[in-house]
Formats: C-alpha cells, sequence, structure tokens
C-alpha cells in the first residue's frame, strides 16, 4: 500500500481540476447582460450557434444570450435574453419605457420606420393618425414618424411609445394611397426592414379595426378639454333642470360652414338637408323616449337654430363659442349620435359609442369626392345609414 502513497495527491489534483472546469463551464452557459452608455457597441455571442456579431446596441439584435462589453462600454438597455430553440417565441423584455412585444425569433430585426405627414383639420388628423397605427400593427413596425398633427398633441394624451413626431426624411420610399376615402391594402404590404413614407387621408375603418380600444384609448382628450366639456355637459342639464336625473344624451352635428364654399362644393362636398335632421331627431325620439336632450354642433349654427329652435316638442342645447376639440369632447360624452357629413362628426360619434344615426350621402352625387368613397369601409358596421 505505502508505494501507492505518492499517486494519491496527484489523483487529488486531477479531481479539482475537474470540479473547477465543471463550475466555470457552467457559469459560461448562463447569460449575462452587462449595461453600457448609449451608443456603445457590444459583441453578441449566441450559445445555439456559436458566433458573434458586432452591433450599436441601439440596434441589438435580440437572438444572443451573452452581450461581451468591448472597449469598456455596455449597452444602455438592461435586456433579458432567454436561449431558445430557432424559431420559437420569445418575449423581449426592456427596463426602459417600451411596451412588451412578442414575436417570432426569424422575423425580431424590425429597422425600418413608417412615416405620414399630417394634413387637414381635427377629424381629419384623427383618421391619419389612427391609420398609420394600424397599419404599423399589421406589418410589425416598431417605428413611427409623424410630422405635423399639432391639433393632435393639443386635444389628447397620445402616449404609443413607436410614435415620435418629427421632421421626416424625403429620402424614404414614398406610397400615394389610391382614394382617399377606401382601404389601399398595397398599404399592407412593406418590409419593416424599410423606410417608407405614406400619403394620404387614409380614411378607412378597414386600417384600424383591429387595434379600435388602442386608438379609443390614444384618443383620450387632455384634462384641460374634458373638465371644460364636462362643465358645458352639466350646464345643459342645469338649463333643462334635469341634473342627477337619467335623462338620454343625442349628440347632434351638422356639418356646414367651409362645405358651402365654391371650391368644395365643386370638388362634391356635401351637406345634409332639413329633412334629414328631422327624421334622424323623430327615429331618436322613438327609440329613446322624451327624456332625451339634442345636443347640436355646428360650424353653421345660424341655420341649425333657424330651421329647428323653434321646436318646442325637443330639448335641444346648441354649443357656440367653444374650441373644436371642446365641442368634439362634449359630443363623446353623449350616449348616442346624429351626423351629417364630414370626418369631423364621424369621430364624435365613434368616440361617444352608443347608436349612431348618419347620412348615408356623403358626397354630392358622381363628383370627383363621391368617386374617392367606398362606403362599406367608411361606415361602421352597426351604424344606421339614413338617406
Amino acid at each position: 500500500m505505502g508505494k501507492y502513497r505518492w499517486k494519491l495527491p496527484i489523483l487529488c489534483i486531477i479531481l479539482f481540476v475537474c470540479v473547477r472546469y465543471f463550475v466555470y463551464r457552467q457559469a459560461d452557459l448562463n447569460t449575462a447582460v452587462p449595461t453600457s452608455p448609449h451608443g456603445g457597441k457590444a459583441e453578441i455571442v449566441t450559445t445555439v450557434n456559436y458566433f458573434a456579431q458586432i452591433s450599436d446596441n441601439s440596434k441589438i439584435m435580440h437572438n444572443g444570450t451573452l452581450i461581451r462589453e468591448l472597449n469598456g462600454q455596455q449597452p444602455k438597455l438592461n435586456t433579458v435574453v432567454p436561449v431558445l430553440p430557432q424559431g420559437g417565441k420569445v418575449d423581449i423584455v426592456s427596463n426602459s419605457n417600451s411596451s412588451v412585444h412578442s414575436s417570432d425569433t426569424s422575423k425580431m430585426r424590425h429597422n425600418g420606420t413608417l412615416s405620414i405627414a399630417i394634413i387637414g383639420r381635427l377629424g381629419n388628423q384623427m383618421f391619419q393618425y389612427a391609420s398609420i397605427l394600424g397599419l404599423a400593427d399589421m406589418m410589425n413596425f416598431t417605428q413611427i414618424a409623424i410630422h405635423g398633427g399639432q391639433d393632435l398633441l393639443s386635444s389628447f394624451q397620445l402616449s404609443d411609445k413607436r410614435v415620435n413626431f418629427t421632421r421626416i426624411s424625403t429620402k424614404w420610399r414614398t406610397i400615394n394611397e389610391l382614394l382617399c376615402c377606401a382601404f389601399d391594402k398595397r398599404l399592407t404590404q412593406f418590409n419593416n426592414t424599410e423606410d417608407v413614407h405614406v400619403n394620404g387621408y387614409l380614411v378607412s375603418t378597414k386600417y384600424f379595426h383591429n387595434i379600435k380600444k388602442h386608438i379609443k384609448n390614444e384618443f383620450k382628450f387632455v384634462p384641460r378639454i374634458l373638465t371644460e366639456a364636462k362643465i358645458i355637459k352639466n350646464d345643459i342639464a342645469k338649463q333643462f333642470n334635469v341634473t342627477g336625473i337619467n335623462y338620454t344624451y343625442i349628440g347632434v352635428h351638422v356639418r356646414r360652414g367651409d362645405f358651402l364654399e365654391k371650391r368644395n362644393i365643386e370638388a362634391g362636398h356635401f351637406t345634409v338637408t332639413k329633412e334629414f335632421i328631422t327624421r334622424a331627431l323623430q327615429m331618436c325620439t322613438k327609440m329613446f323616449g322624451n327624456d332625451t336632450i339634442f345636443v347640436f354642433s355646428s360650424n353653421g349654427m345660424d341655420w341649425v337654430k333657424y330651421n329647428f329652435n323653434n321646436d318646442t316638442n325637443l330639448k335641444m342645447a346648441f354649443l357656440e363659442g367653444n374650441p373644436a376639440a371642446v365641442d368634439m369632447a362634449v359630443l363623446s360624452l353623449c350616449d348616442h349620435s346624429i351626423v351629417s357629413t364630414g370626418t369631423y362628426g364621424w369621430w364624435a360619434a365613434w368616440l361617444a359609442g352608443g347608436t349612431t344615426i348618419i347620412s348615408k350621402q356623403q358626397a354630392i352625387n358622381e363628383s370627383f369626392l363621391d368617386k374617392q368613397f367606398v362606403y362599406s369601409e367608411y361606415f361602421p358596421p352597426k351604424w344606421v345609414i339614413l338617406d
């Protein structure tokens, strides 16, 4: 036995080396994501494919499991990236304010930007904002650039973190919509790794019908406007001595004003008749009873009052002297809606929910504007379309 004693220390050393190797090997397989200043470089090493690539940390490909520091710099975001089989699903969770997105690892590179330059007034701006968000959602764009949109910014609590209100590069690929008031399928077929600029009004519910809840959340009025609207509605209740009583409020928007200008008439803009509004009022009275207050908003209030203020059988209130966003907020607080023509009244009714009665005719027959419409994509499914 004594002649083998000299081999025991050697066996202990070999055992120690094996244990240390096993420990270090396990540690090396664990994911480690150090932090680094914005703009630093990181080497991404994947334990699945055993390859490395260099990437700016603002565009890090999240298919690796170990990020090693280069030049003493570390990535800004503490991103947890689990090891997955190729083509598996992964939830990328960042300690920044960005949202959590689930995506296929084979399609995780989203470096392109979808952009639009906002045109028109509040109603048109709302369609363009909602539609560009819907398009981005369809094609998994994670960056949206919007030029303009001051009415949106001053009216709503916009919170989508993909959106950046900024100037837009003229070098980006530009696509023009085919019709202003119809869904254009071509606009849903871009590659989300390229920069694409969309030109158009995008007036169609089909662009954003899959994200309706998100759009309603985006179009929450800023506190100042909402508070003013609630005060106005409460004053209307006091006017008819129905404060605290369960009355039904019906918003009525009558578009006139600019639609009566020669250039707009030539383009095909249409104003509804007195008979249309009268029939809509009668329908609402039958549906909701006499405990109803009709709240009128119009850019032609003299015409509205002249034609309807003498009807003593109905309770009517008239919104005057308010900014457009405040009137829309009041209409959105109503239970149901009557809409003539134009995108402003459309959005007021859409935000209000409930029952909406809208004019079937939205443009002068056979006019340029009439040929721009695909009406089945303009009217939401449950709205009541009245001739």
